[in-house]
């Protein structure tokens, strides 16, 4: 992601990882190449571990447990911000549990869900 302005060194990564994929799409093979995820690659591949813990755990295609809703406990009212969430919590548009069920949500069909647990 971007937060400021765009130093030539990131459009030079860019533009070889961009070629490398069109490459490969004229080898004809199949490239995933979004634009915008994390360049690092470190959110991708804590997901995929823990998607393999999930389906080691659960089975695959896996049962989860099935949890009661806690009703809310009351927050303090003369704390400041009457209690909202604030940080990487509150900004997740997801708010399922597992990571199955997160690919699930984003409509990736069932019978390749495990295929991501190798990044």
């Amino acid at each position: 992601y971007m937060n400021g302005k765009l130093p030539l060194g990131h459009a030079f990564t860019l533009c070889k990882a961009e070629f490398a994929a069109r490459f490969q799409r004229l080898l004809g093979k199949k490239v995933l190449f979004p634009f915008g995820f994390h360049c690092t690659g470190m959110p991708i591949a804590a997901c995929a571990e823990k998607l393999e813990k999930e389906i080691k755990q659960f089975g695959n295609p896996p049962q989860f447990p099935v949890e009661e809703d806690k009703p809310e406990e009351k927050k303090d009212e003369g704390k400041k911000g009457k209690g909202k969430k604030k940080g990487k919590a509150a900004k997740k548009k997801s708010k399922k549990k597992f990571q199955w069920q997160i690919l699930e949500e984003m409509n990736v069909p069932k019978d390749v869900l495990a295929k991501f647990k190798d990044p």
